[in-house]
């Protein structure tokens, strides 16, 4: 059975089984980007790795810190990618910790598995307040890479969702089905994510000659993550959301309205996360893709704990368009409305 599963990774990989082997056993002769490939494919195909876990040389402690803001058990977009980044270092062969922030603040205390010299390496998932965020980084002992954040001016490197690309695409896509009214919702100032999105929908609407109206933009949150989403009096025929978590709360306000999604709306949203909210319907919406972040992210902060990497910047991951029911056809030549 195990030389039947080489062989399925050496067909996929295009590699030979010998090459696998090899890799999987930490020989020379097979540079390490075709090595991770090849354990990220032998994962996949369910290969068991345990006569080969030798291949690694050192086991590395990984602390991943988020802050409470963002996490919750069982619902929570931060809480999903911090398992799946957990079960990357596993695979591995490292330990990984978890610490919540609770205070973030220029005079906070550095999270207790940086103080107590606990971790080989450590991963920030999400923003944190910025002058806490510029602290850790510059007081850290350890590598540090970014999950789902990046400033270039942190000067440590991140791994991304491709928020600019996945957003035009999800706009793409609204006007592929005929929609040529459409607005957006989200609140830049919360997330520079958020940000990355809108910048994707208007170049989206420029690069097919679609006026952008201001009017269609609609903030669902404040600073403080408060939800505070109003509807337009005029609505456009689609809109595209910067995350599932707001086109959820512009479906309640749609609802108030007496409208439905897609009879009266279409929607395109951005993560492919529903929360646990049995009465919203399924959005067509942009993949965030967790377990390529995850494994990106924990094989970028290896290569920096064994010395093999020091450049800085962001790596963004793509993936594509789930599509689901939350988008009407219009007729070709368009279709009025007064609502």
């Amino acid at each position: 059975m195990a030389e039947k599963r080489l062989k399925d990774v050496a067909e996929a990989m295009g590699v030979s089984v010998v090459t696998v082997s090899n890799a999987l056993s930490g020989k020379k002769g097979v540079s390490p980007a075709t090595a991770d490939a090849i354990l990220d494919k032998a994962v996949e195909l369910g290969v068991d790795l345990s006569r080969y876990k030798n291949r690694q040389e050192k086991t590395y402690t990984i602390g991943m810190f988020v802050s409470s803001r963002y996490i919750s058990l069982g619902d929570s977009f931060y809480w999903t990618m911090y398992e799946k980044t957990a079960y990357a270092a596993s695979r591995k062969h490292c330990f990984s910790m978890l610490e919540i922030s609770r205070e973030e603040s220029a005079e906070a205390p550095l999270p207790v598995m940086l103080s107590h010299q606990q971790i080989d390496g450590l991963m920030i998932i999400g923003r944190l307040q910025e002058d806490y965020m510029k602290k850790i980084i510059r007081c850290s002992q350890v590598p540090v890479v970014l999950l789902d954040v990046y400033r270039r001016s942190y000067g440590c490197s991140a791994v991304m969702s491709n928020n600019y690309y996945g957003m035009y695409r999800s706009t793409a896509y609204l006007i592929d089905h005929g929609h040529r009214e459409i607005g957006f919702v989200g609140t830049g100032v919360t997330s520079d994510n958020v940000i990355e999105r809108f910048m994707g929908f208007r170049k989206c609407l420029l690069d097919h000659g679609i006026p952008y109206h201001p009017e269609y933009v609609v903030r669902d949150r404040d600073i403080d993550e408060r939800i505070i989403l109003e509807l337009p009096d005029k609505l456009p025929t689609a809109f595209a959301c910067s995350s599932d978590y707001a086109a959820q709360f512009l479906e309640m306000e749609l609802k108030k309205k007496g409208l439905k999604i897609p009879d009266d709306i279409s929607v395109s949203s951005y993560d492919n996360f529903l929360y646990q909210r049995a009465e919203s319907i399924p959005y067509t919406t942009y993949n965030v893709d967790m377990n390529q972040m995850g494994r990106s992210a924990v094989k970028l902060l290896i290569r920096k704990m064994e010395g093999k990497d020091t450049e800085t910047g962001a790596k963004y991951i793509d993936s594509s368009i789930i599509e689901r029911g939350s988008v009407r056809t219009l007729p070709a030549t368009g279709e009025d409305r007064n609502v």
